[in-house]
């Protein structure tokens, strides 16, 4: 919306989103049920079983962490393979509402092609983009963690000889099951020093 503020169409400011009831969000819904068909469920599931077998401590920040640095990887990498098989899936035609049909990836960037028009709006000016940037949003740490867990974690992984990035599920499991196992020799060692 702030990015639309400014602009003179009907659809600027205020006008630029819409509340409606749950029943006109089917695509959205369809959306998520592919979503945890295709990797959600693996993933909410492995967490679960990692924490009611003991393995996984969610009230803690630094099993949290570790979490983070050995999935991460593998949970975005999956996440690239969702988002390219969503956006290259054909939407089907719906004659109840006037959506267009056709591949989501072909649909944003040629509409022309399925005889959609193309809604977006160049930006003229990309002072606007960075202020609204700069004003809401943060970059994330890298690896999703802190400075000093990013620093404790690859040494953990050099000591004992780890596979990083981890490829699978599987190595980022054994990775943080080796990682959580030496973490508290390490935390120790920085407190000493």
């Amino acid at each position: 919306m702030a990015l639309r503020w400014t602009d003179a169409d009907q659809y600027q400011g205020i006008l630029s989103f819409v509340y409606v009831s749950s029943k006109r969000n089917v695509k959205i819904e369809r959306f998520w049920r592919s979503f945890r068909e295709m990797c959600g469920n693996v993933w909410m599931n492995h967490f679960k079983d990692m924490s009611d077998f003991g393995l996984l401590d969610t009230s803690d920040s630094v099993p949290l962490d570790c979490i983070r640095y050995c999935f991460l990887p593998v949970i975005s990498k999956n996440l690239n393979e969702v988002c390219n098989i969503w956006n290259s899936h054909r939407v089907r035609r719906n004659n109840r509402i006037s959506c267009p049909a056709g591949k989501p990836e072909v649909l944003f960037f040629q509409p022309e092609v399925y005889g959609a028009r193309d809604c977006k709006i160049s930006l003229v000016d990309n002072r606007e983009l960075n202020d609204v940037e700069r004003k809401y949003s943060q970059r994330p740490p890298e690896f999703g963690v802190s400075q000093e867990f990013l620093t404790i974690a690859r040494a953990a992984v050099g000591d004992l000889n780890l596979q990083y990035p981890p490829r699978n599920r599987e190595e980022g499991t054994e990775l943080f099951a080796a990682i959580t196992m030496i973490l508290p020799y390490k935390l120790a060692n920085l407190c000493i020093v």
